[in-house]
């Protein structure tokens, strides 16, 4: 009996144990002050790190490229004046990233060099921050970055640091961002599926994990909150990897994701499961698939129509053990001038990079992707070498989502090194923010829906009697296509048009590369005006009833339209009545419109083919 009882005593003791371990779903126990936490440097790199990367630039010149250029800015901030506390609006964001390039870059160049002016204006920097009244919590983005600039630094300069900067900064780094973090309870950031919540969770877990040995208490709660809360932005990815706020915040959200992900790896060999919830890792083929072959981006949501390389895409190329993801970035590194977004970041370029067994790049062999999730994005393109390779992007999904606007079955198309059909961008928040237009209301009837980059009307999509999209609509990709002779997606626009019985719009290249944009209308017991929209900055003239022809930069593309009924082709300019919107002359709005009869099904065929 006595061997029994030991037994089960063992048995129960492994079973709690167990539950210990695999207790990663919702809540975490970790404490810092049990742990063998790192010596310093801990935040991405360790004491050996610097020897690898200067034994990278023996192999890869791109890469060395890159290190000579942040040393260059590094040589240019020593001539600087310390950063002043200087709001914007409602924002101290840009003074929180200067602060965390100027930091990044100095503690970086310090490391490679061991030239001490580096580290001495790279200190001072800091003291005049950690000065600062406060870090701006009610916009938490400015926080975040400011604590993962000062906990950096303080990591990386740990040993040149006197002890009075070490109590300044510490008690930075407690009243400006863990305090006020805490006292957000589970709000705010904490709840966000967004880029908020990665880089906010990011900046705190730099703090946090930079003075784990020293505030353990304070930093175990800021640690735990984190990891608990970041699940919420990673399920953003699910279930294929796309990412529903587009390009430019795919770049901001994830670059500090992957920071996140490497600090908590480093530090305690775990990443708590995070990396396990899906979609996450396939996204960085989703951001790959987003730049276009001439140079630009499927610049859905608020982005601008410009590509750059991702920091993250390099911590990828190693996670997934796939080199072909470094096929653009090489050539962002190689480009007249260094091309990658969140530049701030530059040093973990070289850091990720310098942990691959090699960096030689791949050609990427597949040539579309799809997704579904909140946002659901077609993507095809012919090649990965020209300018002139085909490239077809199409989305679906909701207004309602953060960043979108109202373009749910919109479209961009490349062919023969033009774009023709584009999207208007993102719009300046300072500017429409000064105007007083509340651009954060998604509701319906909000002034965000009047703004000429965000309206319906403005996209390469359908509209129904000049009426918005319905921000609760939701359109989904319902047949894909991808053969020889079809490539392409059929998406679902009823519940984003309202005001009709059913919408459904299928757009795809043929084996010749001609594009069709096949839309059936079903209306219900109402008659209803269909508007069909392409905007463009190509040259537009109306050659007949059925057919426009675009000319850019000596090439030239026949629109024809097709349908059994009355329509009337237009070209329209791309402008607003509002007082906020610029004049913008660059691009014009092409089409039909088309007045449909109550309970009738109709049919247009639009075919979009380049013309010697």
């Amino acid at each position: 009996m006595e061997r029994i009882g030991n037994q089960l005593n063992k048995i129960m003791f492994l079973i709690c144990v167990l539950l210990l371990v695999i207790d990663c779903s919702s809540t975490f126990i970790i404490k810092a002050e049990y742990i063998t936490i790192k010596n310093h440097p801990r935040l991405l790199i360790s004491n050996n790190s610097e020897s690898e990367i200067i034994n990278l630039f023996s192999t890869d010149v791109e890469l060395k490229r890159v290190n000579d250029y942040i040393l260059s800015e590094c040589d240019k901030i020593l001539n600087l004046s310390p950063l002043q506390y200087k709001i914007r609006g409602f924002r101290l964001l840009d003074t929180s990233q200067e602060a965390l390039r100027r930091i990044f870059y100095l503690s970086y160049a310090y490391r490679i060099t061991q030239n001490k002016s580096y580290a001495e204006r790279a200190i001072n920097e800091i003291m005049s921050v950690c000065k600062f009244k406060d870090w701006n919590p009610t916009h938490f983005l400015d926080v975040a970055e400011m604590t993962m600039a000062v906990a950096i630094g303080y990591d990386w300069l740990f040993d040149l640091l006197h002890d009075e900067n070490k109590k300044t900064i510490i008690t930075a780094i407690e009243t400006k961002a863990i305090e006020p973090a805490i006292a957000l309870g589970d709000k705010g950031f904490f709840q966000s599926k967004t880029n908020w919540n990665s880089v906010c969770n990011a900046g705190l877990l730099f703090g946090a994990i930079a003075l784990a040995n020293i505030t353990p208490a304070k930093c175990d709660s800021i640690i735990n909150k984190c990891i608990a809360s970041n699940r919420r932005a990673l399920q953003t990815y699910s279930p294929d990897g796309g990412y529903p706020e587009g390009y430019g915040y795919w770049g901001y959200g994830t670059n500090f994701e992957v920071l996140l992900i490497d600090v908590l790896e480093n530090n305690f060999n775990t990443d708590y499961n995070l990396l396990k919830i899906p979609g996450f890792l396939k996204s960085a083929y989703f951001i790959q698939y987003m730049s276009t072959p001439n140079g630009g981006c499927f610049n859905f949501s608020d982005c601008i129509n410009k590509s750059c390389g991702n920091i993250a895409s390099w911590w990828f190329a190693k996670k997934i053990k796939d080199n072909s993801l470094l096929w653009l970035e090489k050539q962002y590194i190689l480009s007249e001038k260094i091309n990658i977004g969140c530049i701030r970041l530059l040093p973990a370029l070289i850091i990720f990079a310098s942990r691959l067994e090699n960096t030689y790049p791949k050609i990427p062999t597949n040539q579309y992707w799809i997704n579904q999730g909140t946002t659901p994005v077609y993507i095809y393109r012919s090649g990965w070498t020209a300018k002139n390779d085909i490239y077809l992007g199409i989305k679906g999904g909701s207004p309602s989502t953060s960043h979108a606007h109202m373009d749910a079955g919109s479209f961009i198309f490349e062919c023969e090194g033009v774009r023709w059909a584009e999207d208007l961008g993102r719009v300046n928040y300072y500017e429409i923010e000064a105007m007083n237009v509340d651009l954060w209301d998604m509701s319906q009837n909000s002034q965000r829906w009047g703004l000429l980059h965000m309206r319906n009307d403005m996209h390469n999509t359908l509209t129904i009697n000049n009426k918005r999209h319905l921000v609760d609509g939701f359109a989904n990709i319902l047949q894909f296509y991808h053969n020889d002779n079809k490539r392409g997606i059929l998406v679902d626009l009823t519940s984003t048009l309202g005001e009709i019985r059913k919408a459904h719009r299928e757009i795809f290249l043929d084996n010749t590369h001609t594009l069709f944009v096949n839309d059936s209308i079903h209306t219900n017991h109402k008659s209803a005006r269909l508007q069909w929209t392409m905007v463009t900055s190509a040259n537009a003239e109306i050659l007949d009833k059925k057919t426009i022809c675009l000319k850019k930069d000596s090439k030239q593309l026949l629109l024809k339209i097709e349908s059994d009924k009355e329509f009337t082709p237009y070209i329209l300019d791309a402008n607003n009545i509002e007082s906020w919107d610029k004049v913008n002359s660059k691009f014009k709005r092409i089409g039909f419109i088309s007045d449909l009869t109550e309970n009738e099904l109709s049919v247009f065929s639009v075919k979009l083919a380049h013309s010697k």
